[in-house]
């Protein structure tokens, strides 16, 4: 079969964050199509003029959903991870004791931009006041951006590929392995978690959302949307063969029938950097669209990138609007309403907040705009998203139609 013929479905999905772990939750939420972020308590500095966040802690303890007492000593950027991989796998019905389990075909590929922030400043603490002779060895092994991913292989018997990636999506990375054959399944997940000295920065840089009589909200595309609210957490998907989820007769969410990435003419650094001509959103959609020979009319829905910040908010609606002309009809899901600017991780819970549309057969739509934006279809849709460095991709979800 050659890469452009096989067929890749998405048969399970898990995540971990401040919403919890349950897609009923996650789905009454998409329903509601906005959650209201809270304080976050690690930065005092008041002058930032921010300080709402989509935090874990005081809402979800990894080590509740953790029984490997060895995975307990690990920092919660592994547990969190570990956590999500567990349940994607478990939604796949893929483990070790089914019927023909080959370890050496099923992978995981991670995308993070900051890394495990907190163990790495923990060590550096220790490092820095009382120097190396009381700094912790088994700190400083948790510090490097890939220790998750090889968490989740050691966790799961794992022995496909394993790779943690920045600035590019873990999703079209995974399904070119596919296509190629290097695997049968591959866990595709994002992961990202919050840090005073992430937020500071944001907010320096007055990125970030601020109080202007609406509150602090993570609202895309609304009028008065003034910067991004942080969040954290892992998402996961298991991306693998069509003929092997029909071999295994599993349930079947959706087929990836695309994935287009591009980079942007003028975003590379900041959101800042989006101008009126950019293309890169335009490029994407049209592209991944043209290539598969669906027309926009066959679009149900768009699961957007938006993350609240006006630019970014400005350049992805134009090109929308560009290529859909009567935008009255699409269907909208944000997920950045609902999980906050994950970053790493936020295609991957794009995705799935598309996915339990499609589940669902409905797009609630975005109850904070004038015009919400709801479809009452949702087998086809688009996957928009924007990583560090400039690259935006777009994704084409279909509902499986048979060979």
């Amino acid at each position: 079969i050659s890469m452009d013929k096989k067929r890749l479905v998405i048969t399970g999905l898990g995540f971990f964050s401040y919403q919890g772990f349950e897609k009923d939750t996650l789905w009454e939420e998409i329903e509601a199509s906005n959650v209201e972020p809270q304080n976050y308590e690690k930065v005092e500095d008041k002058e930032l003029g921010s300080f709402k966040a989509y935090e874990m802690a005081g809402h979800f303890d990894p080590n509740d959903y953790i029984e490997n007492r060895k995975l307990k000593r690990l920092a919660d950027f592994s547990k969190i991870l570990c956590v999500a991989s567990k349940n994607a796998l478990t939604d796949a019905g893929i483990s070790k004791d089914m019927e023909g389990y080959q370890p050496e075909k099923i992978g995981s590929i991670v995308n993070t931009v900051h890394g495990p922030m907190n163990v790495t400043f923990d060590y550096l603490d220790d490092l820095l006041t009382t120097g190396p002779a009381t700094a912790r060895p088994i700190l400083f092994q948790q510090t490097v951006n890939n220790v998750a991913c090889g968490q989740v292989a050691i966790e799961n018997q794992l022995k496909g590929v394993s790779s943690t990636i920045i600035g590019a999506s873990s999703l079209e990375y995974a399904a070119n392995l596919l296509r190629k054959g290097t695997a049968d399944a591959i866990l595709v997940a994002g992961h990202e978690e919050l840090h005073p000295y992430i937020f500071a920065a944001y907010a320096s840089k007055n990125m970030l959302a601020t109080d202007k009589g609406a509150g602090e909200r993570s609202i895309p595309y609304a009028k008065e949307a003034n910067g991004l609210v942080l969040g954290e957490g892992a998402g996961v998907l298991i991306l693998e063969t069509y003929e092997s989820a029909t071999r295994r007769n599993a349930h079947i969410y959706a087929e990836l029938v695309d994935e287009i990435a591009v980079t942007d003419e003028n975003y590379c650094k900041t959101y800042d950097e989006f101008k009126d001509n950019s293309t890169g959103f335009y490029r994407a959609m049209n592209t991944v669209l043209s290539k598969n020979q669906v027309a926009p009319e066959q679009v149900d829905f768009i699961s957007i990138a938006g993350n609240s910040y006006k630019a970014t908010d400005a350049t992805e609606q134009a090109a929308i609007e560009r290529i859909f002309k009567d935008t009255s009809r699409m269907g909208y899901v944000a997920s950045k309403a609902i999980f906050g600017e994950t970053l790493g991780a936020s295609e991957v819970l794009a995705v799935i907040s598309a996915l339990l549309c499609m589940e669902h057969g409905k797009v609630p739509g975005l109850s904070y705009l004038e015009e919400k934006h709801s479809a009452d279809k949702a087998d086809c849709c688009i996957v928009n998203s924007l990583f560090t460095g400039g690259n935006i991709n777009s994704v084409l979800l279909k509902k499986v139609q048979e060979a």
